[in-house]
């Protein structure tokens, strides 16, 4: 589970052994017999936990596809689709 304080920052939410979760306290069956509870953890919130446990070591920039634009733009071999990129333009400034 994350925890998203008022700085914006995702931190992992710690379990304090002083409060139980209910998957941690006992649950009495129909014949006598004391079960645990299983708890059922969202594929999607395992893959965000470890997206944000990677998240620092991650660059914020993909420098080779940075260097590969700056090559393409010193060689004048750069494409662009101006339709396409004045679509995005206001696609973007639509939101």
């Amino acid at each position: 589970m994350l925890k998203i304080d008022h700085y914006s920052q995702v931190q992992p939410l710690q379990k304090s052994s002083a409060h139980a979760t209910p998957s941690q306290q006992p649950i009495s069956s129909a014949r006598g017999q004391v079960a645990t509870a299983q708890a059922n953890i969202d594929p999607t919130s395992v893959a965000v936990q470890q997206a944000f446990e990677q998240l620092p070591t991650q660059s914020e920039v993909d420098l080779g596809k940075v260097a590969a634009i700056r090559q393409a733009i010193a060689d004048g071999t750069l494409q662009l689709d101006d339709a396409l990129l004045a679509q995005a333009m206001l696609d973007f400034h639509k939101k």
